[in-house]
């Protein structure tokens, strides 16, 4: 039977509003779906999210938490002063490289994952094939009502009968599929290590998700996309607490087109000889 995994990458700077509300039902849905979670947290001040939020998750020992602290952050973007601030493609690959799982997923902080079942529709007859899928939007407000981040059966289960809006196809390009297309990326192991997880040269904001897919799909994988599989995006602002630091990079969508480069990462990418803190929960 195939083993399934996830990432998720996160910080504890409030960023959307009520990010600890938000991040106890995404990390719970993941400890009841997968066989492994590794939640990275990257360049908190202080306090961790994991830390700030371990009353409300399920303790299973399942949960694997990795720090990235600020030195360590300037470290690895080499002091870039345009990076992103919670570094998405190096932490998921932080994540990634550290799963042992046969498919391995890819998932923001504030997103109810998909119950066991439908990862499993995705099995040995998909392992050449890369997976987003079109998440659907609900406010943290609603989920709220349905129950406690505790109770993530009983939330889901009452999602499941409920119609939600759901992101839709992307036609301006070939490779993204669909909007907010990185909210969950699932592929077998060999395909992440094939293509070397996310281009770790793309410290900025913006495109990692869509350059991953040509990645795949240039190495000779299916990018295929789910409107099937129910993925549940707990909606937010694009604000943080964290009010002193100076301006992130865009980084340019060319490289989806003329500029593309492949892959530039080492075959230590994710940092794979690096020892980090972590705890298990």
């Amino acid at each position: 039977m195939s083993t399934y995994g996830v990432t998720l990458v996160g910080r504890n700077d409030n960023y959307g509003g009520r990010l600890a509300e938000r991040a106890a039902y995404a990390l719970n849905s993941c400890i009841i779906s997968y066989d492994e979670v590794i939640y990275v947290d990257w360049n908190s001040r202080g306090e961790t999210l994991h830390s700030v939020i371990k009353d409300n998750l399920l303790h299973t020992g399942k949960l694997r938490c990795i720090t990235v602290t600020p030195e360590e952050h300037k470290m690895f973007t080499k002091h870039y002063p345009g990076a992103q601030h919670c570094s998405e493609v190096l932490g998921r690959n932080v994540g990634l490289r550290r799963l042992s799982t046969d498919f391995m997923a890819s998932t923001n902080i504030d997103e109810i994952n998909p119950p066991r079942e439908y990862l499993e529709l995705f099995n040995s007859n998909d392992a050449h094939t890369f997976l987003t899928v079109a998440r659907r939007g609900a406010s943290l407000e609603h989920v709220q009502t349905l129950d406690s981040p505790k109770k993530i059966n009983t939330v889901r289960d009452m999602m499941l009968g409920r119609a939600y809006n759901q992101s839709w196809a992307v036609t301006r390009e070939p490779y993204s599929l669909v909007e907010w297309c990185g909210d969950l990326q699932l592929a077998h192991r060999d395909v992440w290590y094939a293509i070397k997880g996310y281009e770790e040269s793309q410290l900025g904001v913006g495109v990692h998700d869509s350059f991953i897919q040509r990645k795949a799909k240039e190495a000779g994988y299916i990018i295929r996309a789910s409107y099937e599989m129910p993925l549940w995006h707990l909606d937010h602002t694009k604000v943080s607490d964290y009010r002193d630091e100076a301006p992130c990079v865009s980084e340019s969508n060319a490289c989806l087109y003329e500029n593309y480069i492949g892959s530039n990462n080492p075959e230590t990418w994710g940092f794979s000889g690096f020892w980090f803190k972590e705890e298990t929960i």
